[in-house]
């Protein structure tokens, strides 16, 4: 495969496409892009592993790797969906915590370009949003600041407490309790570890992330009823990644359901089975 890295540019409605390290590019003109300051429009950028031309981007930068990664990768495998790309930026391996995600936020704004995980680079407007998924875990104060020095910044927080996990729990359960009391009693620093093996426990084998996402309605409808905040983060047990799942559907223009609604009841049979409610 090639690897090269690619670079789109918005400016004046053409499409610069080429290697970074080639010195001559290749104008062609595009149509107008879309007004909304949510999303990019695709009409300036290519997926060449897909061959696929697609018309929405989001921008996610995140504090964790694999599961988050494998979670929203399922949305750019699917060849059906054609009209949304999330592209995923952390750092393999390690992830980010709150102030190293703001320092990458900053680079990209001030670069005007989005560096996705792999390296494939897209220009990036003003008016573009970035969300940035972060976890609690024992970053509290971290994240309070984090989020100051970012203000105007056009960035939009996605945080669970304590953990990544607590949006997974609620594609298959209503309420933590009494499942996850236990974890209120236990230290901020130890809560994450306990609920992911807690999670391990209740889902025997664990979550499947690359087929959690083909139950996001059942997920945004359970988290929201449960979602309460304290001076802008979430309290235990609560996450508002539903604004960005919400935003997946919106911009989807329903190819979403199409694609979920054949897949849902085969990852249902694989997941059910293996839940233990008691």
């Amino acid at each position: 495969m090639d690897k090269r890295k690619w670079l789109y540019r918005k400016s004046e409605g053409y499409r610069i496409s080429g290697s970074l390290s080639d010195k001559s590019t290749e104008a062609q003109p595009l149509p107008s892009a879309s007004d909304s300051p949510a999303i990019s429009s695709m009409n300036d950028a290519h997926s060449f592993e897909t061959g696929r031309v697609d018309d929405n981007l989001i921008f996610v930068i995140s504090g964790g790797t694999t599961r988050e990664r494998n979670y929203f990768r399922a949305i750019n495998k699917e060849k059906q969906i054609t009209k949304l790309k999330i592209v995923f930026a952390s750092k393999e391996g390690q992830g980010l915590q709150p102030k190293q995600i703001s320092a990458k936020l900053r680079s990209f704004r001030n670069k005007k370009q989005f560096e996705d995980i792999k390296g494939v680079k897209y220009s990036l407007e003003d008016n573009d949003l970035i969300y940035l998924l972060q976890d609690v875990d024992e970053f509290e104060d971290e994240i309070r600041e984090s989020k100051e020095e970012l203000t105007g910044m056009n960035a939009n927080w996605m945080i669970s407490n304590p953990c990544f996990e607590i949006w997974l729990f609620y594609h298959h359960f209503a309420s933590p309790m009494p499942l996850l009391s236990e974890g209120a009693g236990m230290p901020v620093s130890q809560r994450s570890k306990w609920l992911k093996q807690k999670l391990n426990e209740i889902i025997r084998g664990g979550f499947q992330t690359t087929k959690e996402i083909f139950f996001i309605d059942t997920a945004i409808k359970n988290s929201k009823k449960k979602f309460k905040q304290l001076n802008g983060i979430p309290s235990l047990y609560s996450t508002n990644v539903f604004v960005l799942a919400e935003k997946i559907k919106e911009l989807a223009e329903g190819q979403i359901y199409e694609v979920f609604k054949q897949k849902e009841e085969i990852a249902r049979k694989f997941i059910e089975d293996r839940i233990n409610r008691e």
